[in-house]
């Protein structure tokens, strides 16, 4: 559903066994070109923000209605998609719905909950008009700062805390996304650590992530760096792969030396 540049997607589903989850007014074709649905535990609350083929998403999931739930009195989950073009002021909009998802989950699904409710063929419906409130928040925001180099071309992931959260809404809300394209912001809550190291995300977060701090997964090579600059995804690996080899050889040159010693000692 259009909102000047601005489309919106909802999933929901109705109380029956025939009314499973599906997307109004239809599945957004850029979910299976993207494939963001495979770097998040959608069941759990979840965001993605990125950028693909000149289009921004922003992708939350596990939304559970306050009320709603299915024939098995099961709680029904509401995932919302936004999708816009690559301006400064959508920027900036999708960003802000992202800080509040990062500082107040509850409050955004609530805002959600009562725009989803039950009813019509698919056994919910969306009242759209209530979602697009929350997009008219961010358009008279100023003009948001640039990245420096080490917080653009770093790529760093992190265990899913409270306090890095509070970070990246810090970051989303002083400045622009980076201007690559892929999955820049990835927050989950069971995902492995290496699903997010392979899609190259800028910030991630995942319980799964082995360390309670920052870490760098790897760095975007500028083209205008040397050879000797910072290194890529690929190269991080290939680095390590020599260093362990070259170890190698120096622990066999050592032992090689040591029985040659013997040798003319005995």
């Amino acid at each position: 559903m259009n909102n000047e540049l601005m489309e919106i997607y909802v999933q929901s589903r109705g109380f029956s066994q025939e009314d499973g989850y599906c997307w109004l007014p239809e599945k957004p074709s850029i979910l299976a070109t993207s494939q963001v649905s495979d770097l998040i535990q959608s069941e759990s609350p979840s965001l993605v923000l990125g950028r693909y083929s000149s289009k921004l998403l922003l992708l939350v999931t596990g939304l559970e209605a306050s009320k709603r739930r299915d024939f098995r009195d099961r709680k029904i989950r509401n995932s919302v998609v936004w999708v816009s073009e690559d301006s400064e002021q959508e920027q900036r909009i999708l960003r802000m719905i992202a800080v509040r998802a990062l500082r107040d989950w509850d409050s955004l699904r609530e805002d959600i909950n009562v725009a989803v409710q039950f009813g019509s063929e698919q056994g919910f419906q969306v009242l759209f008009e209530e979602i697009k409130l929350l997009t008219m928040k961010g358009k008279d925001l100023p003009a948001s700062g640039q990245l420096n180099n080490d917080e653009e071309l770093n790529y760093k992931i992190s265990k899913n805390l409270a306090e890095r959260k509070q970070e990246l809404a810090n970051l989303l809300e002083q400045y622009s996304l980076p201007k690559r394209e892929g999955s820049l912001l990835v927050v989950t809550e069971i995902k492995a650590e290496e699903t997010l190291v392979k899609a190259q995300v800028w910030r991630g977060l995942s319980n799964l992530v082995n360390s309670d701090n920052w870490k760098v997964i790897g760095t975007q090579v500028t083209p205008n760096a040397s050879k000797s600059s910072a290194l890529s995804f690929g190269q991080v690996g290939e680095k390590s792969a020599k260093d362990k080899s070259l170890a190698l050889v120096m622990f066999a040159a050592v032992v090689a030396g040591m029985m040659m010693l013997w040798g003319i000692v005995f």
